[in-house]
């Protein structure tokens, strides 16, 4: 185990950042973590003083109701979600809830303000697809972004590429938006 790894895990806040940092080691991945006030929001982000390099991002919990069916959707900070739009992505029906907090701990075994990606590692049963929206969907490979490690008291910083690895090794069923955006 690489000494970054050792580090994350001996500072981590709860055991739910273990297995992310695992995973990284295991991968081989090249990753920071920094430690920060717990953020409910991306708001919360915006209104501190905490900064970091890359894309940033927001995690959508939502499910479709009319197929009972969960996906975790990534978009930039500030986009919004275009439910229909995404009908044509993902094949929604018209019936699309963000979950409570419940569904939230059940699927990805979290709680609010740490949703990530790598809450799909709690995941057992692939019952979440995740979607990446177009603009992350289309950065390159080389581009840093950041993930909660089911904490949000800490952040963990990637590169896209990595970020692509980490999805194909958790297995979870991933739909990437290849569509660009229609312009207004």
């Amino acid at each position: 185990m690489r000494e970054e790894t050792r580090k994350a895990i001996r500072e981590a806040k709860s055991p739910n950042e273990i297995p992310v940092y695992e995973l990284l080691d295991q991968l081989g991945i090249d990753y920071t973590v920094t430690r920060h006030e717990a953020f409910l929001t991306c708001d919360d982000v915006e209104k501190s003083d905490f900064k970091f390099d890359g894309l940033h991002i927001k995690n959508l919990f939502v499910r479709d109701t009319r197929a009972d069916q969960y996906y975790l959707v990534l978009l930039l900070w500030n986009e919004r979600l275009d439910i229909k739009d995404y009908r044509d992505v993902v094949g929604w029906s018209r019936r699309i809830a963000f979950c409570d907090d419940e569904e939230l701990l059940r699927y990805l075994g979290v709680t609010t303000g740490a949703c990530s990606m790598f809450g799909l590692l709690n995941d057992k049963e692939h019952a979440v697809t995740l979607v990446v929206g177009h603009s992350i969907a289309a950065a390159p490979d080389d581009e840093i972004i950041s993930f909660h490690p089911n904490d949000n008291r800490a952040t963990v910083t990637l590169t896209v590429g990595d970020m692509r690895r980490v999805i194909e090794a958790m297995g979870c069923k991933v739909i990437y938006d290849d569509q660009a955006p229609a312009e207004e």
